[in-house]
């Protein structure tokens, strides 16, 4: 059952007590957040802007990716140790519902739609659906040739904690028995990739109607205002135009005859063309 945030909560936040444990905006369901997710690399910044364009309250504290940062001790936990047991932790529910609690509890008076984006929640979907039963989840992706043929992220880094978790998972469930750290960048963005878009296709494809959406990184740069307009209408506000800084020089980082094209399409080919894309880079 869906339980809302009292309209009265006591006790509120005021000037002279501005950080009282457990208040939250009035008009916040503390059980809907709206959540993007998106692996590492997949331009999930763009959407965080939207979102927040469109009126979503994402977090008190953003980086200079938009992360909601107050997320990220709790979501890295979490998904270290789902990522080594390959189940929930014991806490999941309650550690996730207290930093809803905490981030509201600083949110501003009007804010009613909220929620955050951190690329690592694609970590912990089911739990996040589970301690939030009225949750939505914009899912992020991105052509893989994109993603994994430029800089490595967290997650397909051996050099971290979330990262050698991700990556032993990975490779676990690409069936490879051998050390990540030997494999080049590509490689190991490419089973980070395959893992967790993977998870995140077959958990989308368990959310009941109207709770998921998945949206191509393309179709935003392409088709900026109309990619919005379903955002909207997925969040349930009017659409209205965005304001967005695509860089297009970094939208593809390899050229057509990049011998690793054919290593990274070999791990996420199949995945890729699920969603549309092909080996030439197109979307």
């Amino acid at each position: 059952m869906t339980q809302s945030i009292p309209s009265d909560p006591a006790p509120r936040r005021s000037a002279d007590n501005p950080d009282v444990a457990g208040a939250a905006p009035p008009l916040a369901d503390i059980t809907a957040p709206i959540v993007i997710a998106g692996r590492g690399g997949s331009g999930t910044r763009l959407f965080s802007v939207v979102l927040q364009q469109l009126g979503v309250f994402l977090g008190n504290r953003l980086n200079r990716s938009d992360d909601s940062v107050e997320w990220v001790e709790t979501i890295y936990r979490l998904g270290v140790h789902r990522l080594a047991t390959g189940a929930s932790a014991a806490d999941a529910v309650d550690a996730l519902r207290a930093c809803a609690a905490g981030v509201l509890a600083q949110a501003p008076d009007e804010v009613s739609l909220w929620g955050w984006k951190l690329p690592e929640t694609m970590l912990i979907l089911p739990d996040a659906a589970q301690a939030f039963a009225a949750a939505r989840f914009v899912h992020v992706v991105r052509h893989p040739l994109d993603t994994c043929l430029r800089r490595t992220h967290m997650t397909s880094r051996i050099d971290n904690p979330i990262g050698e978790a991700t990556l032993r998972a990975a490779y676990r469930q690409l069936g490879w028995e051998r050390d990540p750290a030997a494999d080049p960048d590509h490689i190991r963005n490419a089973a980070s990739w395959a893992y967790q878009l993977a998870d995140a296709q077959a958990f989308f494809a368990r959310l009941p109607p109207g709770r998921g959406l998945t949206l191509r990184y393309e179709s935003l740069c392409d088709e900026p205002d109309a990619t919005a307009a379903q955002m909207a209408a997925f969040v349930g506000v009017a659409p209205r135009p965005v304001a967005l800084r695509v860089d297009d020089a970094r939208r593809r980082l390899w050229s057509p005859g990049d011998e690793r094209i054919d290593e990274v399409w070999a791990v996420c080919g199949a995945l890729a063309e699920a969603h549309g894309y092909t080996r030439d880079g197109g979307a």
